[in-house]
């Protein structure tokens, strides 16, 4: 097989007719990007040391058929050893961060060594399209570092469910907060431009490290729609295992959407098949061409509200099952929880 190749059938079905009957209804997830990413990485999984029969279409058209041999474990996928901090220096005098977890302030802790360079640097570029969540105080932590000003977090609600009143059919309520405000940190903040590259592997408290930046306008986010969740699940034992129902629902500070919908790049921009295979990195492409025409210092009005207005609310609304951050639950970085579990519930 080849970057680019496409896999078309597994064991004989087409993979539209795998994803609706066998994966598709046990995923829980708020929005069809973030059901698709948990979904695709399922469709080859199966007992270990067991053949899997496969048809590929590559670029140019033409069909083939595999049989492959499962020999890896979860914990043994090329993936899971991506380290979870990481710095470069590009052309341009551009710095680039990616940043694939904020389950740990070590990520805070590393950005401070290297803070020195992106000081120096003309733009600076944050990749978090593999960052799956953690602890939103350690988003915020870096955030700190980019502002002489306090920028507003997400505002959030959670249920007040007193039987009693459903009984009487009256009105449910909620109760209501707010992230604190970031403040700034760093006696010398980098003020030049920021890109935030995004996907639909953006999870829950990365998600909360985008709010605070994009209300503000102090930066581009570039990429592809973010899974939508909020985090924060009660977990519900059942008796073939857990599922994960999220307790808040968050929003803009404004109550902007992004809930069930994800957090909508200002550039959008999708890799293709012919991208994989080159190994060209389309997204990280065009953050950096606008950073090229970015040289002025961040200058925000102190109420930022030029962003779109909220697009149309999505059947996935409403209050979503959305993966755990960082000690709340089975933990960062485990395996995704098996078919047999039930999903889809909402309260």
């Amino acid at each position: 097989m080849k970057l680019g190749d496409e896999i078309t059938h597994v064991d004989g079905l087409s993979v539209q007719e795998i994803l609706k009957q066998d994966i598709y209804p046990y995923i829980f997830a708020s929005t069809p990007q973030g059901r698709d990413l948990e979904a695709y990485g399922k469709l080859l999984e199966g007992p270990k040391d067991s053949p899997v029969n496969i048809r590929i279409r590559s670029l140019n058209g033409a069909t083939r058929d595999l049989t492959l041999t499962r020999h890896s474990e979860w914990k043994e996928k090329p993936w899971t050893r991506l380290p979870s901090f990481e710095f470069k220096e590009l052309s341009h005098g551009t710095a680039y961060v990616a940043i694939r977890t904020f389950g740990s302030g070590d990520v805070v802790q590393q950005f401070d060594k290297i803070f020195k360079k992106v000081r120096k640097a003309r733009g600076l570029i944050i990749d978090v399209r593999e960052n799956g969540g953690g602890n939103t105080d350690n988003a915020y932590g870096i955030i700190s570092y980019l502002t002489d000003r306090p920028l507003k977090g997400s505002h959030w609600k959670t249920r007040q469910y007193m039987p009693s009143f459903r009984a009487w059919n009256q009105e449910e309520k909620w109760h209501e907060g707010a992230h604190d405000p970031v403040q700034p940190e760093a006696e010398h903040p980098f003020l030049g431009p920021v890109v935030v590259l995004i996907g639909p592997g953006t999870v829950s408290a990365a998600e909360d490290f985008l709010i605070p930046l994009h209300h503000s306008g102090r930066t581009t986010l570039v990429g592809e729609r973010t899974a939508g969740t909020t985090g924060q699940p009660l977990l519900v034992f059942l008796p073939a295992g857990w599922a994960r129902i999220c307790t808040k629902r968050d929003t803009y500070p404004d109550g902007r959407e992004f809930v069930g919908i994800g957090v909508i790049p200002d550039v959008e921009v999708h890799p293709t098949r012919e991208d994989i295979a080159s190994g060209r990195d389309a997204v990280l492409e065009r953050g950096l061409e606008i950073l090229r025409t970015s040289a002025a210092p961040w200058s925000a009005p102190e109420e930022s509200g030029t962003y779109p207005p909220n697009p149309p609310s999505r059947e996935e609304g409403g209050d979503q099952i959305s993966p755990p951050r960082a000690g709340e639950g089975p933990g960062e970085g485990s395996k995704p929880a098996p078919k047999q579990l039930l999903s889809g519930i909402s309260q």
